[in-house]
């Protein structure tokens, strides 16, 4: 049977805040810190469970710590499950009827799906399940998902095949480029990611960047690039004396441009 149960595993509710993990390990138990942190560290996935009503006395500040916790040890959103087992449905006076009733203590519908939304605006993901009977068959299915997971952690949008058979003669389904070339500065030497992203910042596409990068007059125009820095980047990318990446409008020169077109932020 996939899955810990917080009974067997006492250490798992009190260091994530879950009642159950699904992990892609079979046979270690989480027994201790360790083998808790060995199976997270592995992908797997710790659920908070509520059945029926159950959701109506963790609203606000008991769902919140839950998903604290889990944050702390986990990477991804969807290690971070809240699992409700029952139908959610509204009363006419907007009170939370939850398998067609309403909740003892009373629980309107509003704060209900307000706990639910800010669980995954938190950094969670929300399951539901219709009965009990099926958790046994949803487990497999999670550890089944992890085990793929572990396989083939990348997964695409489109499988190549049906990729192949969008028609791209329609303008909706054009592919499109993404103008984010900061990890391409960032190689360059003297700048990195944060110097990179300054300069994407100041800049309106990347020959403009490059001439900001590669021309001596540009020195000291964006915080951070100096005449070193330029020289430095001019000899990585092999460029002679008076040779330009990009030309400038010939009226004023550079400086002139630059300063006037795309002044730094």
């Amino acid at each position: 049977m996939p899955g810990i149960e917080a009974e067997t595993s006492p250490i798992l509710e009190l260091m994530t805040g879950a009642d159950v993990m699904v992990s892609p390990f079979d046979g270690v138990p989480a027994m201790t810190e360790k083998l808790v942190v060995k199976h997270l560290n592995a992908g797997a996935m710790l659920i908070q469970r509520k059945t029926h009503c159950d959701l109506a006395s963790s609203v606000g500040y008991r769902l919140n710590e839950s998903l604290a916790r889990m944050i702390v040890w986990t990477t991804r959103p969807s290690q971070r499950v809240l699992l409700f087992i029952g139908i959610l449905e509204v009363g006419v006076n907007g009170e939370a009827i939850v398998n067609g009733n309403t909740c003892d203590p009373p629980l309107s519908w509003k704060s209900a799906q307000g706990a639910i939304d800010k669980w995954c605006d938190r950094g969670g993901v929300y399951r539901s399940l219709p009965e009990s009977r099926l958790v046994g068959e949803w487990l497999a299915m999670q550890e089944q998902h992890l085990r793929e997971y572990v396989d083939q952690p990348i997964k695409y949008v489109f499988p190549n095949d049906v990729l192949r058979e969008i028609d791209l003669s329609d303008p909706a389904q054009q592919l499109i480029t993404v103008k984010d070339w900061r990890r391409t500065v960032a190689t360059l030497p003297g700048i990195g990611p944060e110097l990179a992203g300054r300069i994407f910042e100041s800049s309106v596409s990347f020959g403009v960047a490059m001439m900001f990068l590669t021309d001596p007059e540009a020195a000291g125009l964006i915080k951070g690039i100096g005449p070193k820095t330029i020289q430095n980047i001019r000899d990585y990318l092999n460029l002679r004396d008076g040779e330009l990446i990009c030309a400038a409008p010939e009226e004023g020169g550079l400086l002139e441009w630059l300063k006037a077109s795309y002044p730094p932020k």
